[in-house]
């Protein structure tokens, strides 16, 4: 039968494409999530970097058409394009919670509600891809764990599956497979070398009952040589001394050297 030695060769054969392709694939899939989490953080700054452009220019914009305005009309038309203006500042500078909304219904009331459902849905964006980036975040993370236990021998792990029912998901999903299905074959592989184990510890065993058997065989058959040999000895002639050491010489080692 396989040796112990001749298993593990076979089992380090055998598992070691498996252990290969697994971190292949996991690695691939997390450089491929790093990167969209890399796409997302640019999106963001695009986002954001879109939004203050928007802002500046539209202040830059309001700036100069209040200018244009001021010298032709009354305060009264100039008041609220300046606190546009400055709220647009305020906005540009990074806080989008301010509101430069009014409730008039003119130009420039209409112009101030777009303004400020503009920025509203720039907030909605960055909350949108901060979540995703946060997704991400988390999904390679729990990967990155599976990875490190399942190289330690811990095929129990399962990447965490949320009801979200995304791209995250399908990968842990993935993963969680190949998880399950390299624990079956390290299972089975284990099943059989116990088993083969076994079977060369029963053949260890029946060796060793036959070496037995045979010894005591030959024990006996000397034994049964000696008192053949006894007899021959009594021919009358031959000296006490000489019929002594010939039957010690016809005795087993167990009768001549007894423990």
């Amino acid at each position: 039968g396989a040796t112990v030695e001749e298993i593990q060769e076979e089992e380090e054969e055998v598992m070691h494409p498996i252990y290969n392709a697994l971190i292949k694939h996991l690695v691939e899939y997390k450089t491929e999530y790093m990167e969209e989490l890399s796409d997302s953080e640019e999106s963001v700054h695009k986002a954001h970097m879109f939004g203050i452009n928007f802002i500046l220019i539209t202040t830059v914009f309001i700036t100069l058409l209040a200018a244009i305005i001021s010298m032709f009309t009354a305060r009264l038309i100039t008041k609220p394009l300046y606190a546009l203006q400055r709220g647009s500042e305020i906005i540009g500078e990074g806080n989008l919670d301010h509101k430069v909304g009014t409730q008039k219904n003119d130009e420039i009331g209409k112009l101030s509600r777009v303004f400020d459902q503009m920025v509203e849905n720039i907030k909605k964006k960055n909350r949108e891809i901060t979540a995703s980036k946060e997704r991400a975040e988390n999904a390679v993370e729990e990967i990155n764990e599976a990875v490190i236990k399942v190289a330690v021998g811990d095929y129990s792990v399962q990447a965490r599956v949320s009801d979200e029912n995304d791209i995250y998901d399908s990968l842990a999903m993935g993963v969680n497979m190949m998880i399950n299905d390299i624990g079956s074959t390290m299972s089975e592989q284990k099943r059989a070398e116990n088993q083969l184990k076994a079977a060369n510890q029963q053949l260890e065993a029946s060796e060793q009952q036959q070496k037995a058997i045979n010894y005591n065989l030959q024990e006996r058959m000397k034994e049964i040589n000696c008192l053949y040999g006894v007899s021959d000895l009594d021919d009358g002639e031959r000296q006490l001394d000489e019929i002594i050491q010939s039957t010690v010489e016809l005795l087993p080692p167990s009768f001549q050297y007894p423990e």
